[in-house]
């Protein structure tokens, strides 16, 4: 007997929640994920839209209001927490990649596997790539020494010759590996997606969607990567689970009838199945109040709807399940632990217990427009204002660390590198897990001490800037 899924009790779900997020080709235009598309939320995810309504001024003789004025749609706000989780191969994007691009107003770029070169003779601070030009002063590179791997900072290239910040445990040999890396830097570019949300019996599709903000981006020695992404949106497409009230015999029928069509927006996709033969993806277009509707049936519709998969092969009956669509998920990816790493404060590697980071890109909604679109919701967003980023460390109170004081009131400037990742026995880094966070240039701010348990610590709150060449106060790198 196959379980029929429409039932109107049936309660969604936490561990059935799933998002898809996959990037538009406009802002707004709906775009279908695929099964690669999928994140998986680690703590409580929301999404939130609503009609501005104002109160009825007229004056009448009675102390009751009267039924609100209904105004614009403004954008939606969202937030969704995740783990910040490498590929696991080197040169392929992270799992939250398309959130990441949509963080830095840029797609991010790929720098390509290469290897040492035997000539000119490498040592333990220099060598030759074999295609120099993909590399730049201030990235980072993974490089094999012997049967490991070792990550460093580029500090120049010059003559096709890669000089790295500290020497190598040993020089590299020639044909040694090089891992691809893929690299997330600032720039302008408006950025949209469609985010797909399965809440049990339910999709919700939230269309227009553009990451303002990264808040809880913690890295501690005790904890997992993870961050908690926000922004706004465009509008809802919602997609229930119900059943149909007539037969769908012809394969070329537009029109499907369903019990409850307040379940089903335009845009919706959903299938058809009896548990034996199913029809893939139906796209609704339209939908009006059935003929037969009335006090029993009060929102019996009629669903106007571009055909799916296998609308051919068989007779869809009244009262088989009509549900949302989605592809299969697929998880990837690597969760990383916040105590396999290193940390640089001006190059001197530096124990820490955190590493905190937030951004914020401040976006402009355009909602305020009188448009002859017939639409209530935003047609668009800019980037008109300047990002706001903070960055927090918290180290034990250390002799050395009383010289920060002084560097914050004399405005020294400060650069800050981080790097989490899996390792090996011998607790080198693995390729296709390391996360590297750059903040080039920035001023800390007075530190506070703290108590933690019975020892003193230091949190202290910086400034990040940008230098001369613009748009490189934070970049981040996966290799």
């Amino acid at each position: 007997m196959t379980l029929k899924l429409y039932d109107q009790k049936r309660i969604a779900l936490e561990r059935e929640e799933i998002l898809f997020v996959v990037q538009e080709a406009s802002f707004g235009a709906l775009t279908e994920p695929a099964g690669t598309d999928a994140v998986y939320p680690i703590g409580p995810v929301s999404f939130k839209q609503e009609y501005a309504k104002r109160d009825n001024k007229e004056v009448h003789n009675s102390r009751g209001k009267r039924r609100p004025i209904t105004g614009r749609l403004p954008h939606g706000k969202f937030t969704v927490p995740l783990y910040v989780k490498p590929s696991g191969t080197a040169g392929t994007a992270p799992v939250p990649s398309k959130l990441l691009d949509g963080l830095f107003c840029n797609p991010h770029v790929s720098r390509a596997a290469d290897t040492v070169q035997a000539v000119p003779a490498p040592t333990a601070t220099t060598f030759e790539p074999g295609t120099p030009a993909n590399f730049a002063a201030g990235q980072p590179v993974l490089v094999q020494i012997g049967t490991h791997y070792e990550l460093r900072k580029i500090l120049q290239v010059a003559g096709g010759v890669i000089t790295v910040d500290s020497a190598f445990s040993a020089a590299p040999a020639g044909g040694a590996i090089i891992p691809a890396a893929v690299g997330y830097a600032f720039a302008d570019n408006e950025l949209s997606y469609s985010i797909w949300r399965k809440e049990g019996h339910s999709v919700i599709v939230y269309a227009g969607c553009a990451v303002d903000d990264i808040t809880g981006y913690k890295i501690t020695g005790n904890d997992d990567v993870s961050a908690t992404f926000g922004g706004g949106y465009q509008r809802e497409i919602k997609c229930g689970t119900d059943e149909l009230a007539a037969d769908v015999a012809s394969a070329i029928s537009v029109t499907v009838t369903v019990q409850d069509g307040r379940k089903f927006d335009i845009g919706a996709r959903f299938n058809l199945s009896d548990g034996t033969n199913t029809e893939t993806k139906l796209i609704v277009t339209n939908k009006a109040l059935n003929a037969g509707a009335g006090p029993t049936n009060p929102y019996l519709t009629d669903l106007t709807v571009t055909r799916g998969t296998g609308a051919q092969a068989w007779t869809a009956a009244n009262g088989i399940d009509a549900y949302p669509w989605l592809p299969v998920d697929v998880n990837s990816g690597v969760i990383v632990q916040g105590r396999n790493g290193l940390c640089e404060i001006n190059g001197v590697a530096t124990d820490i217990l955190s590493l905190e980071l937030g951004l914020k890109n401040n976006i402009n909604w355009h909602e305020d427009e009188v448009t002859s679109t017939g639409t209530p919701w935003v047609a668009s967003f800019a980037l008109a204002k300047m990002r706001d980023i903070t960055a927090k460390i918290q180290v034990y109170f250390r002799q050395r660390h009383l010289g920060l004081f002084e560097d914050a009131h004399q405005g020294t400037a400060e650069e800050i590198r981080h790097a989490a990742y899996e390792t090996d026995v011998d607790g080198n880094p693995l390729p296709g897990t390391v996360i590297y966070t750059a903040l080039p240039q920035l001023e800390f701010k007075t530190p506070d001490i703290a108590d933690k348990e019975t020892e003193r610590v230091l949190n202290i709150d910086s400034l990040p800037y940008e230098s001369s060449a613009m748009n490189d106060e934070l970049t981040m790198w996966f290799l």
